[in-house]
């Protein structure tokens, strides 16, 4: 009985130890779970057929980050697109297509760490990098807050609900988007404690109702990576006006350029109603 005994606490302390263990492998190592960095690029708007501008920004906190600008043929406003963790800003020609055709002059910006850009991901240093995007659209380039519209797509929508908390934008698109980056990291890994574990939040669904901007949320019903349920919360939580797109048969990653194959009307309605003052 003692031997039972012994092996029953040696079993149960070699176990505890294991998961200490994984717990604080989790905890100091979770950027590598949370962003894919790719570097280099491999495409340009010019193979897309659009004329650019390369664009290099200094964050506020000593980064350099590179993005492009794309102007539209007839502008009627502005967009900053933020990609997911998982590629880099020539992985969304689809997504600039989309944008183009709405008239839109857009700049699309690598985070630090992707693509040509400085530096390493972590949630303070991408909120910089779309800080330094801001300020590039408004005083660089001169151009109203209310004709700017955020874009993002998974991580990206993280950034983009940072940006619209803290300006008057004309509004927002939330393509694939997370209510926070610890809910989906509980639902992957529930046998962790990730919401006291996580380093990297992007609180989306606590920042919506701060948010006045009219909002379009695109997610498939049948994303495995982050549930359509995120949508769902997101969407309850925002103010109007607000537009939830579901698509079906696709997986994680849907945005403005599925939506488009797809016909989707209520995508084209969003952006024609906005209401843009004239681009100077």
């Amino acid at each position: 009985m003692k031997r039972l005994m012994f092996l029953l606490t040696t079993s149960l302390i070699i176990l505890a130890a294991g998961y200490i263990t994984l717990v604080a492998l989790v905890f100091f190592h979770q950027e590598r779970l949370a962003y894919f960095p790719q570097p280099g690029l491999f495409e340009s708007p010019e193979n897309w057929g659009y004329t650019y501008e390369d664009v290099w920004l200094d964050t506020a906190d000593g980064v350099r980050i590179h993005g492009w600008y794309v102007p539209a043929a007839e502008p009627r406003g502005a967009a900053i697109f933020f990609h997911g963790n998982g590629n880099n800003i020539d992985s969304n020609a689809h997504e600039l297509r989309a944008l183009q055709l709405f008239g839109f002059n857009t700049l699309m910006l690598d985070y630090r760490g992707y693509g040509l850009s400085e530096g390493s991901p972590i949630e303070a240093g991408l909120y910089h990098d779309a800080d330094a995007a801001w300020r590039y659209m408004t005083e660089t380039r001169g151009i109203a807050p209310k004709s700017i519209v955020l874009v993002g797509q998974s991580l990206g929508g993280g950034v983009a609900t940072y940006l619209a908390q803290q300006h008057d934008v004309a509004g927002v698109v939330l393509m694939a988007t997370f209510t926070s980056m610890a809910d989906v990291g509980a639902e992957h890994y529930s046998f962790l404690p990730v919401h006291l574990l996580s380093r990297n939040r992007y609180p989306s669904l606590a920042r919506l109702p701060d948010i006045q901007a009219p909002l379009l949320i695109i997610h498939s019903r049948d994303d495995r990576t982050i549930g359509f349920s995120h949508a769902e919360r997101l969407y309850a939580a925002a103010n109007e006006p607000k537009t939830l797109i579901a698509l079906d048969g696709y997986g994680h990653g849907v945005g403005l350029g599925t939506a488009l194959i797809d016909h989707t009307p209520e995508v084209e309605h969003f952006f024609e109603s906005l209401p843009l003052p004239a681009m100077q």
